[in-house]
């Protein structure tokens, strides 16, 4: 993320403004969740138009948020006064325009390759060599009309390095022959794979997802 944020404030006084002597931009900002909140401080000198006097001094703090994207990594943020530009207005407003930059990492999305059927309830396994290892995924904002089940498992059985599989859950009345059918794929097939001679409600079916259709 790398953006240029503008903010503009017209900010009032309470006398008319005959010139600005002096003027001086701070930040004072935190992170809270994903906000980034603050102030503007802006301070300097002015003469008053219509007492002819010394320069007199003023102070406005100008709060500001800004909201940051989930994804973004709050441990990478960045940020800075990149312009800052002012003007008086109608000689008792002073208009000030602040660009804010703000850089950070993005959070890299982690790939899910999920292939979904109507009415099936599908789980995905990846197979690297040399390991064993079962993860469940939380799928607390997962959409409610979504049925998708998400398994990782990581097994050595398999030549290749690495392969991404669907779990498909045989259910009432489904036979080796339908499913085959549901994935084009031939009934053999499922049976290599799988090693097994026959299913029941509730087994748990490999099938490749390069072959899915």
């Amino acid at each position: 993320m790398n953006l240029n944020i503008p903010f503009t404030k017209e900010i009032i006084f309470k006398s008319k403004i005959a010139e600005i002597v002096s003027i001086s931009l701070e930040e004072d900002v935190s992170i809270n969740d994903n906000e980034l909140l603050g102030d503007f401080i802006i301070s300097g000198e002015y003469k008053n138009l219509d007492v002819n006097v010394d320069a007199m001094p003023f102070n406005h703090v100008v709060p500001f948020k800004v909201e940051l994207d989930k994804d973004v990594d709050i441990n990478t943020l960045k940020y800075k006064i990149d312009d800052f530009d002012y003007e008086v207005i109608d000689e008792d407003i002073l208009k000030v325009d602040i660009t804010l930059h703000v850089d950070a990492d993005i959070i890299p999305k982690v790939r899910e390759d999920i292939f979904v059927k109507p009415d099936i309830e599908d789980e995905v396994i990846d197979q690297n060599k040399n390991k064993e290892q079962v993860i469940d995924v939380n799928l607390e904002n997962q959409d409610s009309s979504d049925n998708v089940k998400r398994e990782f498992i990581i097994n050595n059985n398999l030549e290749n390095d690495y392969i991404t599989y669907h779990v498909h859950t045989v259910k009432m009345s489904e036979t080796l022959d339908s499913i085959a059918s549901i994935y084009n794929m031939s009934k053999e097939d499922i049976l290599k794979l799988n090693d097994i001679n026959e299913i029941v409600q509730g087994d748990k079916i490999l099938i490749p997802l390069n072959d899915a259709k």
